[in-house]
């Protein structure tokens, strides 16, 4: 059941109270007024599988006897688990309070999270209430009643070994004032009003479990602020307490016990941190790495945004595209010393040529594209005419505060760079890193690395304006991690419409009013994972009715209690989900559930890329791999595909050059579950998170081999150090556990109870459990398919009665074959009968070489086919069938091709692609249907009349992660 808190109605004086494994009774409290309890720990199960540097787990004896001092001491808790239980998040306002009612235009901010209730920062939320929060100052004895307890329930007792202590390392202090041990460090480090040097690797950050929330309010002894809220945090890595204060607009954060946080600031020497309007952040679930567009969009509607990070649509927008290409014609501008109008246009027709398969799923013309590509050139080299470097510098107003100032950029780093933030657990990728050259109006001079975000809609003010700047101010912050500078506070917007630039300065109350509204949106995703509840639908039909998500939003809506009055819908709401029924809601939740689990337990697997070092330093199985880049074989560029490739070759740390010259075979692969084709993130030992990511191309014991889509850099490097730089890195390669294939699954879901002629077929036969109907009439003895069938001497009985049955079949098949039965030789041959009825087919699977294995057998039968993929998933022999490699050099071409072709060869997670955009199938054939599970095989089936499916469900199990009771509902 969802983990929530028995919250009290009456008026008497109450705090949120969290005790590890058991319920804290009203006599074990060290203060008065109702406690209020959790009754499930998010850390019960981590006292007992933990153990950490220097300790030992040992039965307790009933008898035994435990000071609470001693327990204190020895208390630590084990590193993070899955992600926890969240309190439902509020619904924003855009306006707030500043400290002491302030009204300056620093303290003006649209992007303000306010309290859901008014409030006063001299005045308590109800009068006469009075709360006995947490203590300032956490010492030894003052959790020893309810510690004592928990010793003596749990079964083991944590006791200290002697061990030897490093003269360089105390063990278990923490870095509170001059203490010198940086693994249990809280975090120091910050762009906002936190006094830092500028560090010169990746500073290490520690997460805290929330131990207990409390209030204070005016009459409280305690409080020398108020309102506050307390968190009681523990840090998991070495089992420290400490607290932090949530004061001013802060103290309206949804943060409860169990939850993950990180703290952007300096503790003090009693391990107290006070976050208010004027220092110091608080990240609630760091570990959820959420776009910066993401949190701008939220402002409008929560439940979007929501429904954006759960579901991958499959749309194909005309707008969004063109948007898409005119980036990339602006971008490789500015990689030019001195880009000009024919440099332009070329690179505009190269754009088109490496879009056409997008521009075939829009429906839209490479002569309209092209002109207004062309038409944008005028507006893009004013630009760089007007801020490249040699230019004359421009004028940009930075604001209010700030003023105009004149904007050079001097170097352009990188375009399309990807960046995630850990630390403010956020994640983006950022049309251009640029340095620039500021000067003021005073006179004076400086360069500043920034972010250069670029608009291409018709959309400059307003609610869209809002949402621009707000991604350009997270983008400050995602490059202050990525480039290891702290002092990155200013931005540039620039909008092709209007040919205008913006400065964006970030000011402190705008990103106070984002983080909070990234920590709800947070909260909010995560609620949504655990309990399938999603924040309020919006209820505006202006709004909702073009919204990408409208079918899937009213379903959802539908499925989880709501109805017309509180959709806000009216008939159009009616219309959508009128058709589905109590079986259905049910069939839908519970799929949902089981998605949702299965996505937390590979999340667990994601949050270890975004760990510290020390967090895995105690465990050799989860200690990683590290790797330094081949000296041997520089890289090298694969130019056979669509896009250039970069290739890189990694060999183990330390492993010799002689060495890394022998090939292994595969079976022997490295340590850690990777193969051939898988995605992959590089990171680095000294701390660089995401600096890229491709995929594998080649793997054996001695080296890994990673293709990229671009050069390999690290940021911030020089050109002329780059490849010094690079070598001596220790690189860490990370399998990329896809988010996008659970959002997939989860559309795939919804879709099924779309009301489309197809999906209401499917519907009733998977979920309403229609039967399969067949030919009753027999085959005609003229079918051209049934005489082949009757040609083939070499097919066994059983062979030939399973192509009877797929030929008869008018809804589906179902066909088992044991090991070493033929079924891929059987499936060979019903695929060519069916081809001589003339129907089209689509060949799928959950893995590309069961697809490559029957498409070979095809093409040594003579059969033409469509393969669909990434080159370097697909197999060598089959890559000559993938239309990218082939001579395609227009739309036209595209769609009739995909007309002419009647076999097409994909994955179930790739049906998505461009190509399969209009395209329908009379069959769709399932290999290996017994290892797919079923939210996965929907999006195939959802292509086809009627479907195929092959397998053996007692040879090998779905492909999932999930090792619990509940396994078996997957099949």
């Amino acid at each position: 059941s969802e983990v929530s808190p028995e919250v009290t109605k009456t008026l008497a004086p109450k705090r949120v109270k969290f005790s590890p494994g058991m319920l804290i009774k009203q006599s074990q409290d060290d203060g008065g007024g109702e406690v209020v309890t959790w009754k499930i720990s998010p850390v019960n199960d981590r006292l007992r599988t933990r153990q950490l540097p220097g300790m030992a787990l040992h039965p307790c004896s009933n008898t035994e006897k435990h000071s609470s001092l001693e327990a204190m001491k020895k208390w630590h808790s084990s590193p993070l688990g899955l992600s926890r239980c969240t309190a439902s998040a509020r619904n924003l306002s855009v306006c707030g309070i500043g400290p002491g009612g302030g009204d300056g235009m620093e303290d003006q901010s649209p992007f303000r999270t306010p309290p859901s209730l008014p409030y006063s920062f001299t005045e308590p939320l109800n009068a006469g209430i009075t709360c006995d929060g947490g203590p300032d100052q956490l010492e030894a004895g003052q959790h020893k009643k309810a510690l004592l307890d928990l010793l003596d329930q749990v079964e083991d007792a944590i006791t200290e070994e002697e061990l030897p202590v490093d003269a360089g390392n105390k063990g278990g202090q923490v870095t509170v004032g001059d203490s010198t041990d940086s693994r249990c460090s809280p975090i120091a480090n910050s762009s906002l009003n936190v006094e830092s040097n500028k560090p010169r690797e990746a500073p290490s950050f520690d997460s805290f479990l929330v131990l207990e929330v409390s209030e204070k309010h005016k009459g409280d002894s305690s409080c020398d602020r108020y309102p506050a809220k307390v968190l009681r945090l523990l840090n998991e890595h070495c089992g420290k307490e400490y607290s932090v204060h949530l004061c001013d607009e802060w103290f309206h954060s949804t943060v409860v016990p169990g939850d993950t946080v990180s703290v952007i600031g300096e503790f003090s020497d009693q391990g107290k941190c006070t976050v208010d309007h004027d220092s110091n952040l608080v990240i609630v679930h760091p570990e959820l790495l959420i776009s910066g567009t993401r949190v701008a969009s939220s402002f409008h509607c929560p439940r979007r945004s929501v429904l954006d990070e759960r579901l991958k649509s499959n749309e194909y927008s005309t707008s969004a595209l063109m948007g898409t290409l005119l980036h990339q014609v602006f971008q490789a501008g500015l990689l030019e010393d001195v880009p000009s109008r024919q440099f332009l246009e070329q690179h505009a027709k190269e754009v088109l040529l490496n879009n056409l398969e997008s521009l075939y799923a829009c429906g839209a013309s490479e002569r309209s594209t092209h002109s207004i590509l062309i038409e944008a050139i005028p507006k893009m080299l004013n630009w760089y005419k007007s801020f490249m470097k040699g230019s004359k510098s421009t004028n940009v107003d930075f604001g209010h505060t700030e003023g105009r100032k004149t904007v050079e950029v001097t170097e352009m780093m990188d375009i399309e760079e990807m960046a995630w933030a850990p630390r403010y657990g956020l994640k983006g990728i950022i049309d251009a890193s640029v340095i620039s050259r500021v000067n003021s109006c005073g006179g004076g001079s400086y360069d500043k690395v920034m972010p250069l975000e670029f608009k291409t809609g018709k959309s400059t003010s307003g609610q869209s304006a809002m949402e621009h700047s707000a991604q350009v101010i997270l983008y400050t912050l995602l490059m202050s991690e990525r480039y290891l500078n702290t002092d990155i506070d200013m931005g540039l917007l620039y909008y092709l419409h209007t040919d205008q630039t913006l400065g964006i300065k970030v000011k402190r109350s705008d990103l106070i009013g984002l983080m909070m509204r990234r920590n709800e949106l947070a909260s909010e995703i995560l609620k949504a994972s655990f309990s399938q509840s999603f924040p309020a639908m919006l209820q505006s039909p202006s709004s909702c009715t073009g919204c990408r998500h409208l079918t899937s939003c009213t379903i959802y809506h539908k499925v989880h209690g709501g109805n017309t009055a509180t959709s806000g819908l009216g008939d159009l709401f009616d219309n959508l989900v009128n058709h589905l029924s109590v079986a259905h809601h049910n069939f839908l939740k519970h799929w949902d559930r089981l998605i949702d689990l299965e996505a937390r337990t590979s999340q667990v697997k994601k949050k270890e890329i975004l760990l510290p070092l020390h967090y895995n330093s105690g465990s050799k199985s989860s200690a990683p791999s590290f790797y330094v880049l081949d000296m041997k074989n520089e890289h090298s560029v694969d130019s056979s595909g669509k896009s250039k490739r970069y290739i890189y070759n990694f060999v183990r740390e330390k492993m010799q050059p002689e060495a890394a010259g022998h090939s292994e075979p595969q079976a022997e692969s490295l340590d850690f579950n990777l193969k051939s084709g898988d995605c992959v993130v590089l990171s680095t030992q000294s701390g660089r998170i995401a600096v890229a990511n491709g995929s594998i191309r080649d793997i054996s014991r001695s080296h890994i081999t990673v293709s990229l889509s671009r050069r390999l850099r690290l940021p911030g490097s020089s050109s002329l150090l780059e490849q010094g730089d690079l070598q001596r890195e220790l690189w860490r390669i990370d399998k990329d556990e896809f988010s996008s294939s659970f959002a997939t699954m989860r559309f795939n879901l919804v879709q099924l109870f779309s009301q489309k002629p197809q999906n209401t077929k499917l519907r009733k036969l998977v979920v309403d459990l229609e039967a399969p109907r067949f030919d009753s009439g027999g085959l005609f003895s003229q079918d051209p398919a049934l005489s082949y069938i009757q040609s083939l001497t070499s097919l066994n009985n059983d062979q030939q009665r399973s192509l009877h049955k797929i030929l008869a079949a008018k809804d589906y098949a179902l066909i088992l074959g044991m090991p070493g039965t033929g079924k891929t030789y059987t499936m060979v041959h019903a695929v060519k009968s069916l081809l001589m009825r003339g129907e089209s087919i689509l060949l799928t699977s959950y893995t590309n070489s069961a697809i490559d294995n029957l498409l070979m057998k095809l093409k040594a039968e003579g059969v033409d086919f469509i393969r669909i993929g990434r080159h370097e998933a697909v197999h060598p022999d089959v890559r000559a069938n993938c239309l990218s490699t082939t001579e395609v050099q227009s739309v036209d071409a595209i769609k009739t091709r995909m007309e002419q072709v009647q076999v097409v060869g994909v994955t179930c997670l790739g049906v998505y692609h461009p190509l399969l955009a209009h395209k329908k199938f009379d069959t769709c054939i399932m290999d290996e249907a017994g290892q797919i599970t079923l939210p996965v095989s929907l999006g195939p089936l959802m292509l086809a009349t009627k479907f195929v499916l092959v397998g053996d469900h007692y040879q090998l199990p779905p492909l999932i992660q999930v090792t619990n009771p509940l396994v078996f509902l997957f099949t």
